[in-house]
């Protein structure tokens, strides 16, 4: 068979070409784990338990040393849960609609319950069932506020909050609030998350929802 001049050369400065370029990727690759990391899939985190949701949004909370159970809580104080929810690879559908259901920290409602007399009057009416509905309904009209405001003021808070509750004093408020479109419809559920046991139901429908699949 007729060879070729330099073939044999030119093959084998290939060989040696490919063996340098594969040994400095090699190179590049131990100068820079973090790379190869990245390029690895990711393992996929462990299932989510309604029992871990809990641990995670109870000591979130207690990072804030004013915080006590049963407490409102708003955006702020969700943030650092779903921060860490996502950082262990738990994600939902709708990661820019999470905050949607919580009020801000400058809502009017939240930062009534957040002064030292706000505080006592909330932790008085914590356990009544859809107290903080009510009272977040009151804080979306000037006379409603006003409202609130002597709750908070009054040493009679629960017992003014005890009867907004019931259809007899629902329906004075709604008398008073007649002339305020955002007094209307007092009794309706005002379906945002006001506490951590709200929060975990909340986060349970998010996370633990079966798939449809």
């Amino acid at each position: 068979m007729h060879r070729i001049p330099g073939l044999n050369r030119l093959g084998f400065a290939f060989r040696i070409s490919v063996v340098a370029v594969v040994s400095a990727e090699a190179t590049l690759i131990a100068l820079n784990p973090s790379q190869a990391e990245e390029a690895a899939p990711s393992k996929p985190p462990a299932p989510l338990t309604r029992k871990t949701i809990e641990e995670i949004v109870s000591r979130n909370l207690r990072n804030d040393p004013l915080y006590m159970p049963g407490d409102a809580i708003c955006q702020s104080d969700v943030e650092p849960i779903f921060n860490e929810l996502i950082e262990r690879g738990y994600r939902s559908a709708d990661n820019e609609g999470l905050y949607d259901s919580f009020l801000s920290a400058n809502d009017k409602f939240i930062k009534s319950m957040r002064t030292p007399e706000g505080r006592m009057f909330m932790r008085s009416v914590a356990k009544l069932p859809g107290a903080y509905d009510r009272l977040e309904r009151l804080s979306w009209s000037s006379t409603g506020r006003a409202l609130l405001e002597e709750m908070i003021a009054s040493g009679e808070g629960r017992k003014a909050v005890e009867h907004i509750l019931s259809d007899e004093g629902a329906k004075l408020v709604e008398g008073l609030l007649a002339k305020d479109p955002r007094g209307q419809n007092f009794r309706l559920p005002t379906g945002k998350v006001h506490t951590a046991n709200e929060l975990i139901d909340h986060l349970c429908e998010i996370y633990l929802k079966p798939s449809k699949e």
